[in-house]
């Protein structure tokens, strides 16, 4: 059995062209919409990312070995794979034929420090007259 240590490191080398995404504490979510159409929100605002996966087979060998991570088999016949990163991000991953221009991949990543009303009005994703509203009386 291979351990756990080299699964990780394996896999983070598959995810390589994401991997300064995934060290960003700020970023929240990475959505991949193939190869060559990869996105990421940091701080409330969605970014066009310049890094890419060099191909489309690239992508699906990386999702192919996040499956064998997670124990969970993911191609043309299991097409939908939910998984986890070793650092608890949730993946939501959607291969052909389920997704014919695929495959579409969603990293939800959680963040450390918790969120209150003054970081989302920092942030510009609430108003203060909504702030307001919302604050206990």
């Amino acid at each position: 059995m291979i351990p756990r240590e080299v699964f990780e490191q394996t896999l983070l080398s598959f995810l390589e062209p994401i991997k300064s995404y995934l060290d960003d504490p700020n970023i929240t979510e990475i959505m991949i919409n193939g190869p060559e159409q990869i996105f990421y929100e940091k701080k409330g605002k969605i970014h066009t990312s310049e890094v890419t996966f060099s191909t489309r087979e690239a992508l699906e060998s990386a999702l192919r070995n996040l499956g064998q991570f997670v124990g969970r088999q993911v191609d043309a016949h299991h097409p939908i794979l939910e998984a986890r990163l070793p650092d608890g991000s949730r993946v939501e991953a959607i291969l052909p034929p389920a997704a014919p221009d695929g495959p579409h991949v969603a990293i939800r990543r959680f963040s450390k420090e918790k969120l209150d009303i003054d970081k989302l009005i920092s942030f510009g994703a609430l108003g203060n007259d909504s702030a307001d509203f919302l604050k206990p009386l």
